[in-house]
Formats: structure tokens, sequence, C-alpha cells
């Protein structure tokens, strides 16, 4: 009897042991792994943009968020999950894919501008753009002539409030005697446009693109 007892002790302990062992494991496991790095903020560059996303939407409907994939030369290519894709400059859309008729491109046909002067609202000076579609029928000249400035004011937007100038550009379309007036909102610290209202020209599409946190 007592010699079974023993035998009873000796294999809890065994037992008791083993759990012990197998419990370390998966703790040492861990440690080796945090210890080994490879964290994705490390090994992947921190991308310095004022931001990666955007709420835009398409004559008055619902919503959608775009992700910046890439800036290049002054470029922003923004893509999102339905397939649309917005090119912009400076806040301004210059290309589109995605939209019943795109806008393949927005060629300046002036002489450049001073440096500095190519932001929307930075000069007083009339611009003219060749503007090419889809459909041929809808290429057309425009003229874009910068409005008035408006000074910082509170504005709601992305259920947060910030203090933004605005600035507007009346833009003509000589081909059709089209005329309406886009909107840009920014701030008055770093100049980054945040909010724009603006309409593509040849096609009926009013578009506003927000900022999103």
């Amino acid at each position: 009897m007592h010699r079974k007892s023993l035998m009873v002790k000796r294999s809890i302990l065994v037992f008791v042991a083993v759990m012990a062992l197998g419990a370390c494991r998966p703790a040492e496991r861990i440690r080796t792994a945090v210890e080994a790095g490879g964290d994705p903020q490390t090994l992947v560059e921190r991308i310095p943009l004022p931001y990666t996303q955007v709420r835009v939407q398409i004559n008055g409907g619902t919503p959608g968020r775009l992700i910046l994939a890439q800036t290049r030369a002054g470029v922003g290519q923004w893509i999102g999950s339905d397939g649309l894709r917005l090119w912009t400059r400076n806040g301004r859309i210059i290309a589109t894919e995605g939209l019943r008729d795109d806008l393949l491109n927005t060629y300046p046909i002036d002489a450049p501008e001073p440096s500095g002067a190519q932001r929307p609202g930075a000069s007083r000076v009339a611009t003219h753009f060749f503007v090419r579609f889809g459909d041929p029928l809808n290429e057309r000249i425009v003229e874009v002539t910068p409005g008035e400035r408006f000074p910082p004011a509170p504005v709601v937007f992305g259920e947060r409030v910030e203090s933004l100038a605005r600035y507007t550009e009346s833009v003509h379309v000589p081909a059709t005697g089209a005329r309406w007036t886009n909107e840009y909102w920014f701030s008055a610290e770093s100049g980054q446009v945040v909010i724009t209202r603006q309409r593509l020209p040849g096609v009926p599409y009013d578009i506003r693109i927000e900022q999103l946190p």
C-alpha cells in the first residue's frame, strides 16, 4: 500500500513538472519571436504625408472612401474599393478612372506660371487647360480664373471642426458657354487643401472631397 502511494505521488510530481515545462515553452517562444524583431513599422518606412484617406461624394450620392496609393511629381493617385481612381494636383482633379466618361488628362496650354503660382488660387491670371475625355466629343478648352479669397473660419466636416481659409475659381468653357465655380478649403498655416467642391468639365459630375483624419 505504501509503495502504491509513493508511485501515485511520483506520477503526480512528473505530471506537474511536465505541465510546468509545457507552460514555459509558449512564453519562451513568444520572447524569442519578440526579440527577433521584424516589426512592420521599422521594416517599412513611414510615408511622410499630410493625409492618406479622403471621403468622396459625387452628385450628392453616398460618400465613398479613397486611399492614397502614391504621389509623384506633385500628383496623387487615389484608389477606391469599387475601382474608382482619381488623380489630383493641389486638390484639383486632373484625371479619373471608373466614371461613365473618364477625364483622361488635363493639359495646361498657357506659358508656365511663376514658381509657387501653380496652386489653385495662387495667381490672379486666367489659366487655360485642354481637357481630354474618353469620348472625344467631350474634349474642351477650359478657362479657369481665380476668384475670391476668404479668411479662416470654423468648418464642420468629418465629425470635427477646423479653422480653414477658402478660395474660389471661376470656370468657363468657351465652346459651350458653360460656367461654374469651384471651391477649395485649406489650412492657412500649411496651405494644404483639405476640402474641395469641384465640377468636371464636359461631364455632369459635381464632386466633393474631404480629408479624413
